[in-house]
C-alpha cells in the first residue's frame, strides 16, 4: 500500500489501491472517471473534475496513475472538496512514484535473467535427448542391441528433466507457488541426474561414475534433481578430456550427503566464498570464454537451503594436476540435506 492514491491499470482490468496517509473522496473513483485515467496521455493531465493526474507505464507493461492532485502553485480546480488533503507539487509527485516504477524494473530485470537461465537450462536438456537417441539409432544399425535398453532410459531421463525445467518455469511464474512438499528419495533423484548426462559426457570424453546409496529421503517441493543437475553441468563445461566426474552419495545419522568430485580450473581463495553468489563469474571461469550466466550455482544453493535446510560448500586442492596440457585442480562441491521419514 503507497502513501496516496495509486490505480494500476491493465489489459485484464484495474486496481486501485486507496491512499493510507492520503486519499481521495469516492468522486475520483466513479466509472467515468477510471474510462478518464485509462485513455488519457502519460505524464501530467486535468482530469474532468479540474485536478491533476499523474501517470507513466512501469517495464511490465502496467499503467500507473496518481489521481486527484490539488496542484500547488498552479490553477485551482473547478470542483471544490473541503479541507482536500492531496495538495502536492508537480515534482513531488514524480519523485513519489519513481521508486514504484524502479520496484517493477527490478522485478522485470529479475524475471529476465531467470527466464534466460531456464532456457539455457532447456537447451542443455534437449542436447542430452538429442545425443541419446542418437546414440540409440546408432546401436540399432549396428546390431547391437544390449545397450538400447540403457540409452532409451537416458532419453526418458532427459524428458524428465526437461518437464522438472517446465515446472521450473511456472514455479517462478507463480503457478506452483503452492506446490506442495513431497519425501524425496536422494539416491533415485540423483541417478535420474546421473543418467541425464551419461551420454554427453561421453560425447565430451569425459567418464562420469555415481557411487554409494542411500536408502533415506528428505523432505520438499518436488524439484529436487535441479540441485545435481546444476552441480553436475557445472563441472562437465569446465572438465577436461580424459578426467572424470565421480559422484558419491551417503548418509549419516541425521542427513544424507552427495559430493561431487571433479577437474576444473583454479579458484583463487577470494573467489571460493563467493562462486555461489549470483550473477559471479571467478577469474577462470572468465578467461576459458566457457558460456555460463554464473546463475547456476546461485540457483543450487538457494533451492537447497530455502526449500530443503541444506548446505552446500565449495573445496579445491592446491596441487595442479598433471597431465592435461594446462592447470587444473582437484573440486569438490558437497551438499547435505537432513534426514526426514516418511513415518
Amino acid at each position: 500500500m503507497a502513501a496516496i492514491p495509486l490505480i494500476f491499470i491493465t489489459e485484464d482490468g484495474n486496481e486501485t489501491q486507496r491512499g493510507t496517509l492520503f486519499d481521495c473522496p469516492a468522486e475520483f473513483f466513479t466509472t467515468a472517471q477510471m474510462k478518464f485515467y485509462e485513455s488519457c496521455p502519460t505524464k501530467w493531465c486535468i482530469c474532468p473534475l479540474g485536478y491533476g493526474v499523474y501517470s507513466q507505464f512501469d517495464s511490465m507493461g502496467r499503467k500507473i496513475v496518481v489521481p486527484g492532485i490539488y496542484l500547488l502553485g498552479e490553477k485551482a480546480p473547478r470542483r471544490k472538496f473541503p479541507d482536500y488533503p492531496l495538495k502536492f507539487r508537480k515534482e513531488q509527485i514524480e519523485k513519489f512514484l519513481s521508486p514504484h516504477l524502479q520496484i517493477a524494473d527490478d522485478i522485470q530485470k529479475a524475471r529476465d535473467r531467470e527466464f534466460a537461465t531456464l532456457t539455457h537450462d532447456l537447451r542443455a536438456i534437449s542436447t542430452e535427448i538429442y545425443n541419446a537417441a542418437y546414440g540409440a539409432q546408432t546401436h540399432l544399425t549396428s546390431e547391437r542391441l544390449g545397450g538400447v535398453e540403457t540409452l532409451l532410459n537416458t532419453v526418458i531421463a532427459a524428458q524428465q528433466m526437461m518437464s522438472l525445467r517446465l515446472d521450473i518455469i511456472d514455479y517462478a511464474s507463480g503457478v506452483l507457488t503452492n506446490q506442495p512438499s513431497e519425501w524425496i528419495p536422494v539416491y533415485k533423484k540423483t541417478d535420474k541426474v546421473y543418467r541425464c548426462f551419461k551420454i554427453r559426457a561421453e560425447k565430451d570424453e569425459v567418464k562420469i561414475f555415481l557411487n554409494g546409496y542411500s536408502h533415506d529421503t528428505t523432505y520438499g517441493p518436488p524439484i529436487f534433481e535441479l540441485i545435481p543437475f546444476v552441480i553436475v553441468e557445472n563441472a562437465l563445461k569446465y572438465a577436461p578430456k580424459n578426467s572424470a566426474i565421480n559422484i558419491e552419495i551417503g548418509e549419516g545419522e541425521e542427513h544424507i550427503w552427495i559430493h561431487f568430485q571433479s577437474v576444473g580450473p583454479k579458484i583463487l581463495p577470494n573467489e571460493i566464498g563467493r562462486i555461489f553468489d549470483k550473477d559471479f563469474r571467478g577469474v577462470a571461469a572468465e578467461n576459458s570464454q566457457k558460456t555460463g550466466s554464473g546463475i547456476g550455482l546461485y540457483a543450487a544453493r538457494t533451492l537447497l537451503e530455502q526449500f530443503f535446510g541444506g548446505t552446500i560448500v565449495a573445496t579445491q586442492e592446491d596441487e595442479v594436476l598433471p597431465n592435461f596440457g594446462t592447470d587444473y585442480y582437484s573440486t569438490m562441491f558437497s551438499i547435505s540435506v537432513p534426514k526426514v521419514s516418511r513415518d
